[in-house]
């Protein structure tokens, strides 16, 4: 089987012999796993950058009002609003005082767990699933370079805190 033949962008690697009919369906269920994790993580990640539209609009406008919405359907939700930006207008905010957290040390934690949210969320867009054997990998580029990590229970933990993490953290903010 080449690379072209199969339905997955990965890529084939086998470090002894040949790929055979086993690894080759535990690479398509493997497939199928990871379609679903994409689909978490950007699920997770959509949740994360919808807190930040609601924490922008309510500092702006009253909560839940026509403008708030309005502002949310013409700004916020469009494609030019990228995450990153809206990450950057929270920043702002605190650095402002628009909104805080009671204690300043959250708010360093905050600003870590959103840019690792944003860093992962980009992975899992851009990237391309591969194999070494039968072992799943996100293949994805890092400042010009080829990255790759190995998607394991670990890693796949490691993200669910931060996006707990964050989301508890977003709660806790508070407009003045």
């Amino acid at each position: 089987m080449t690379k072209s033949d199969s339905k997955f962008p990965g890529i084939f690697k086998l470090s002894k012999g040949r790929l055979t009919a086993e690894h080759i369906e535990d690479i398509l269920n493997k497939g199928e796993e990871f379609k679903r994790i994409r689909g978490s993580i950007l699920e997770s990640s959509i949740y994360v950058e919808h807190k930040l539209d609601e924490i922008i609009s309510n500092c702006l406008f009253d909560k839940n009002n026509k403008k708030s919405i309005l502002f949310k359907e013409i700004f916020l939700e469009k494609e030019f609003f990228t995450f990153m930006q809206k990450f950057r207008t929270l920043k702002s905010f605190f650095k402002t005082n628009l909104i805080k957290l009671k204690v300043i040390d959250y708010q360093k934690e905050l600003f870590s767990l959103i840019l690792k949210i944003i860093e992962d969320r980009n992975k899992f867009v851009h990237g391309m699933i591969s194999f070494v054997g039968t072992t799943l990998h996100l293949e994805y580029l890092r400042e010009g370079k080829k990255e790759k990590i190995k998607i394991d229970e670990v890693y796949l933990k490691n993200l669910k805190y931060n996006f707990d993490k964050a989301i508890e953290l977003l709660d806790k903010v508070e407009i003045p």
